[in-house]
């Protein structure tokens, strides 16, 4: 969640973003939504594809690191003597600049938290220009016309001192460098905020772009999720919450070392605001949090070849800082820690986890198959995917999978809705699609797509989760999220009764959503469908509409106010953010009894996730998320599509796709999956989807 600073107004000797002809081509072709219907695609038995085995040797630590912490695992994690040095050089480089530092590692583990005034102070979030007076700090949204009268619209003009000190806002953006990034991309905050705004490239009202791919991914990690894990449930493993989900404030970057990504570093300053860029392509914020922060980070940056100055998102590229930083004597001052209550104890600077080790919450798959169950089915597939470098999460007390994969009978009442072998089947097939794609957010330009596969049952709950060797750590809680959003929204949604979720599809009457607003399981939604409705510009980007529809708010929009996305969690999140003790109910929702399981961790609204039927009953959801939307659509279409399974896609009368009231254009009918052009190494045809 999300910052702008005042500008200067300098301009940049050129855009922010660049365009070469073929990705405007590709640009184009996805902003005009058209939709992918039908199978396509291979079967299991697929040729290697190009990345997986160089990533999973150059992540997993080398034998000796077993523990995470010890001296073998130096090349894969941060040590406390590294911690210090990057503290130090950012104590120096902040001069008189008051503010909070924190370095995290790459599984979301604080190791120090520092101020350099030694004490909180106020922050208020926003994502507009503001002035700034000696005696105060006042906002004037840049999305709000006129700003709202009192109050907050979803947490724009928090005053969040009320709520949380400064530190807590320094570990999101920390947090954030961290689970963006991977051996093959180097994300920022500011990267973050170029891509979850409602255009991209941003610039305000007038180039009629699409929204951000990313759109809503802020409100991911989210501290009272049930895949989150607490600094009480454990000291290492991960991965760890965020206080306020993911950050677009600029000032928190990953950090690195020999090419490896091992954490994260954020700096926000005393009486700052926690907002965003609105302008990325016109001017330069010469943002004091961001010189501070990538100063502190020198000797731990990444490559330059991976920034997001160099990976295309579909047609622009992403900026990745608007400054270079400083090069500083590191201080001498010996950093005293703070404690900060839910994430670190301010006792010491911890040791980073190496990731891919037991402690770490994630490792690779056995090669004898038996982490994806003890059947020799299971086993058989287990194996398959343990030689093609899959990686599972692992419980906090042992070396065992986190998520086995299991059956469900929630649906029909039938036996084995979805069984244990239909969801091997689906996780393979998805893995499958993986290995042969070719990756969006990485380099170098053919890498193999790396994400992460979550299967629901209509509960919400996990039937099996696994994951590419360097996929991001952010797709991990994602990709669940989609799953899960799928899938509920495909529900009976309006038998539930929810205050919330009615007052969104009461508010909407319109011949264009009126059969859809009933939302009674009428209609299969996917992820990308869902996104459509959830946008505050209809259809997507289109300046001068409505907002797109029963789930986006009608008013006072903001990336920090998102419409049903975040009022289903905001009372949860806030309330959660500073939890100290075990949360004995992990949930992101509150406000009624049926709520809370089948979307613990919150809604996410872009693509990437689709409802699972046997026949036209729903019984589950798949999500995909990691190395570009229409990868993750893809990978979850041709997953489910090919596995084999005795469960499948939504019967075509019920995709939400297929309704048009009669008086509707094309373009204002929702999209139900969007799939990428050359989208495989092995030279695969397209379209991959049609």
């Amino acid at each position: 969640m999300l910052k702008m600073k005042k500008k200067t107004m300098d301009l940049l000797g050129s855009k922010a973003f660049k365009m070469t002809s073929g990705a405007a081509l590709v640009a184009l072709a996805s902003a005009s939504m058209v939709s992918c219907g039908g199978g396509g695609g291979s079967g299991s038995s697929l040729p290697p594809g190009v990345g997986l085995g160089e990533s999973a040797a150059q992540v997993t630590p080398s034998s000796g690191c077993a523990v995470g912490t010890e001296a073998a695992c130096d090349s894969y994690r941060l040590t406390p003597t590294d911690v210090t040095l990057i503290l130090q050089q950012g104590i120096a480089a902040a001069g008189s600049t008051q503010g909070t530092f924190a370095v995290v590692d790459r599984v979301g583990n604080v190791l120090a938290v520092y101020s350099t005034d030694g004490k909180y102070a106020d922050m208020t979030t926003m994502s507009g220009p503001f002035d700034i007076s000696a005696s105060d700090i006042k906002i004037r949204s840049g999305i709000f016309s006129p700003p709202p009268v009192s109050g907050t619209a979803g947490l724009e003009n928090l005053d969040a001192a009320q709520a949380l000190d400064r530190s807590y806002f320094a570990i999101a953006k920390a947090l954030t460098g961290a689970y963006l990034s991977s051996s093959g991309n180097a994300f920022s905050t500011r990267t973050a905020s170029f891509i979850v705004q409602e255009h991209i490239p941003p610039g305000g009202a007038g180039n009629n772009q699409p929204s951000g791919p990313l759109f809503g991914v802020q409100f991911s990690q989210l501290p009272c999720g049930d895949l989150v894990r607490d600094f009480v449930d454990s000291a290492t493993y991960g991965p760890k919450r965020s206080p306020l989900g993911l950050s677009a404030d600029p000032g928190g970057f990953p950090l690195y070392k020999n090419g490896v990504v091992v954490g994260g570093i954020g700096f926000i300053s005393s009486g700052g605001t926690y907002g965003l860029d609105r302008e990325p392509n016109v001017s330069r914020d010469n943002d004091p949090e961001e010189i501070i922060a990538i100063s502190a980070a020198r000797g731990f940056t990444p490559t330059d070849s991976i920034t997001s100055t160099k990976i295309f998102l579909g047609g622009p590229t992403a900026p990745y800082s608007d400054t270079t930083g400083s090069v500083v004597t590191p201080s001498s001052t010996t950093p005293a820690l703070q404690s900060v209550p839910g994430y670190f104890d301010g006792l010491s600077i911890k040791n980073g986890t190496a990731y891919g080790v037991d402690a770490s919450g994630y490792r690779p798959m056995k090669v004898d198959g038996s982490d994806l169950g003890a059947s020799d089915n299971l086993r058989t597939i287990g194996s398959r995917l343990a030689s093609r470098k899959a990686f599972i999460l692992t419980t906090t007390n042992a070396t065992t999978n986190r998520y086995p994969v299991i059956g469900s009978s929630n649906a029909s009442g039938a036996a084995d809705d979805v069984s244990d072998e239909d969801v091997a089947k689906i996780l393979e097939s998805a893995y499958d699609v993986a290995f042969r794609g070719r990756a969006q957010i990485r380099a170098p330009q053919g890498s193999a797509i790396q994400v992460t596969i979550s299967v629901v049952d209509t509960t919400g709950k996990v039937l099996g989760l696994i994951r590419t060797p360097d996929a991001p750590i952010f797709g991990t809680d994602v990709s669940l999220q989609k799953a899960r959003t799928a899938m509920f929204m495909s529900k009976n949604v309006t038998a539930l009764n929810n205050s919330t979720i009615n007052s969104y599809i009461s508010k909407n009457t319109s011949n264009i959503f009126a059969p859809v607003s009933k939302f009674d399981g009428s209609y299969a939604f996917s992820g990308r469908a869902l996104g459509n409705y959830a946008r505050p510009l209809f259809p997507d980007g289109k300046d001068g509409t409505a907002p797109g529809g029963p789930f986006a708010p009608s008013a006072n929009w903001s990336p920090f106010n998102t419409g049903l996305q975040l009022d289903l969690v905001a009372t949860r999140v806030l309330a959660s953010a500073t939890t100290t003790t075990p949360r004995a109910s992990k949930t992101c929702t509150t406000d009624n009894v049926d709520l809370p399981s089948p979307i613990q961790n919150g809604l996410q609204i872009f693509p990437g996730g689709f409802p699972i039927y046997k026949g036209s009953v729903l019984v589950g959801g798949i999500g995909i998320s990691g190395d570009g939307v229409d990868q993750d659509d893809m990978i979850a279409f041709l997953g489910l599509q090919n596995s084999g399974a005795s469960v499948g896609h939504a019967p075509a009368d019920k995709r939400v796709d297929r309704y048009n009231p009669g008086n509707a254009s094309p373009s204002q009918n929702a999209v139900y999956v969007s799939c990428p052009f050359q989208a495989f190494n092995d030279g695969s045809a397209n379209p991959v989807c049609n």
